[in-house]
């Protein structure tokens, strides 16, 4: 499990760690066939050990962010973290004052893990580019380039449509598109566009085609591409362990 891998491997290296969760949920989900309830992203980081030094998570849902509170609240009453109501893109800036005033004057004493997990190809360059900025962060990313483009590829490649645009950071992403485009080549143009974009930011290149790993639901659809990006080529070798240990049925991976 990648976060155990690199909170045992970064407790010594690092003053300060610190966890983002752009789309925290409720904290707990229904198990698939099941209602039954699993631990969902902001649970699993919190129970991690050993611990993140802060926790920042951000949740436009009002009534999932008022369950997440209470929840955190009665299974995890020592932790105080950040929590930021509304959208990631529109609360960027918000983020970034709580992250600035958690890190204080330690700058690169500090390591950040960012994980977003939305439901579309909400999430907007723009805001990753600025967390990212003058930062030691590393950023998973469920990327919905699955089942979310095999429904909607149409609409996303219309005119008027800016969802890949905002997602890429680039009102001209159209060109080099080419024809006779199919959701799995879009899928593949716009996956091979963001990991350039991730490395104009100073990450380390990434291969969508064997470097992203699918997610399956139980029809044995794809559903997303889970993204890791980091400046450093030691959390690679994290990353390569977690997936060879855990891979993408891991509960890391739930929402």
């Amino acid at each position: 499990m990648y976060l155990d891998i690199f909170l045992d491997a970064m407790k010594n290296r690092f003053k300060k760690r610190i966890h983002i969760d752009l789309y925290s949920g409720s904290g707990m989900s229904e198990r698939p066939r099941s209602s039954c309830l699993r631990a969902g992203s902001p649970f699993i980081a919190l129970d991690r050990q050993p611990k993140f030094d802060h926790y920042i998570f951000c949740e436009k849902n009002g009534q999932d962010l008022r369950a997440l509170e209470a929840r955190i609240a009665s299974h995890f009453p020592d932790q105080k973290p950040s929590i930021i109501p509304g959208d990631c893109n529109e609360q960027v800036d918000r983020i970034n004052q709580e992250l600035n005033k958690v890190i204080g004057d330690l700058g690169d004493s500090t390591l950040t893990f960012c994980f977003i997990d939305p439901y579309a190809l909400d999430v907007h360059f723009e805001t990753i580019k600025k967390l990212a900025e003058n930062r030691k962060m590393d950023f998973m990313i469920n990327i919905m380039l699955g089942l979310d483009v095999k429904l909607n590829w149409r609409a996303y490649l219309a005119d008027s449509s800016l969802t890949i645009a905002n997602f890429l950071g680039s009102q001209d992403w159209r060109n080099g598109l080419g024809k006779n485009i199919t959701p799995p080549s879009l899928s593949l143009y716009v996956g091979e566009k963001f990991s350039a974009q991730m490395a104009s930011l100073g990450y380390l290149h990434t291969n969508p085609s064997k470097d992203f790993l699918p997610f399956e639901n139980s029809k044995s659809r794809i559903i997303y591409y889970i993204g890791f990006f980091s400046k450093g080529r030691i959390a690679f070798k994290f990353w390569d362990d977690a997936k060879k240990y855990g891979g993408a049925d891991s509960e890391l991976f739930s929402r």
